[in-house]
C-alpha cells in the first residue's frame, strides 16, 4: 500500500508561477487575436452594408429614371397615336369632300359632252365650227383637267391614309411593346421593394 501512496510528482511555485504566465500570456495572444478579428470582421460587415447601401441607391435611381423614361415615351406615343387619329380623320373628311367635287364635275361633263356631241351629228350648212364649238371644247377640256387633278388629289389622300395608317400600326405595337415593358417594371418593383424591407 506504501507504493499505492505514493506522493505525485510536486512543483515549486516559481514553475507553478511560470506555467500560469505561460497560460495567461497564450490566452492574451489568443483574446487579442480575437478581438482583431471581432474589429476586422465589423470593420468588413460596415464596408459591406456601405457598398450595398450605395449600390442599392444607385439601382433604385436608375430604376426611377427608367420608369420615368417609359412614362414619358407612353405619354409621347399616346400623343401621337391621337395625333395619327385626327390626321387621318382629316385626310379620311378631305378625300370625302374631293370625291364628292369629282363627282359634282359629272353633271357639267356630260351637257358639255352632249352639246358637242349634238353639234357633230349635225349636217351640211348646220355643221359649223364657231366660237361655242370653240368654248365647249375648252370647257370639256377644263372639265376633264379638274376631274384629272382630283382624281390625283384623291390618289394622294388615299396613299397618305395609308401611310399614316401604317405609322399607327407601328406606333401601336411600339405603344404595347412599352406597355408591357411598363407592366414589367411595376412588376420587377415590387420584389425588389419586398427584398429591401426584409433587410433593412
Amino acid at each position: 500500500m506504501a507504493q499505492i501512496m505514493q506522493s505525485a510528482l510536486r512543483y515549486h511555485p516559481g514553475e507553478w508561477k511560470h506555467s500560469n504566465q505561460v497560460h495567461y500570456n497564450s490566452a492574451e495572444r489568443e483574446r487579442a487575436n480575437a478581438e482583431r478579428l471581432r474589429a476586422e470582421t465589423e470593420r468588413m460587415c460596415k464596408a459591406v452594408d456601405a457598398q450595398t447601401n450605395h449600390t442599392r441607391s444607385d439601382v433604385e435611381n436608375k430604376f426611377s429614371a427608367r420608369v420615368r423614361d417609359i412614362a414619358f415615351w407612353k405619354e409621347e406615343l399616346q400623343r401621337k397615336i391621337e395625333e395619327n387619329s385626327a390626321e387621318t380623320d382629316l385626310l379620311c373628311e378631305a378625300k370625302a369632300r374631293l370625291e364628292e367635287a369629282l363627282r359634282s364635275t359629272n353633271f357639267p361633263h356630260e351637257v358639255a359632252t352632249s352639246c358637242l356631241s349634238y353639234r357633230e351629228g349635225r349636217m351640211g350648212i348646220d355643221l359649223v365650227h364657231d366660237d361655242v364649238e370653240i368654248q365647249l371644247r375648252k370647257e370639256v377640256e377644263v372639265i376633264e383637267g379638274v376631274q384629272g387633278m382630283l382624281q390625283g388629289s384623291i390618289d394622294q389622300c388615299v396613299e397618305q391614309i395609308r401611310s399614316v395608317i401604317e405609322r399607327g400600326v407601328s406606333t401601336s405595337l411600339f405603344s404595347k411593346n412599352l406597355f408591357m415593358k411598363n407592366n414589367l417594371f411595376v412588376i420587377g418593383g415590387e420584389p425588389i421593394t419586398l427584398v429591401y424591407r426584409l433587410y433593412r
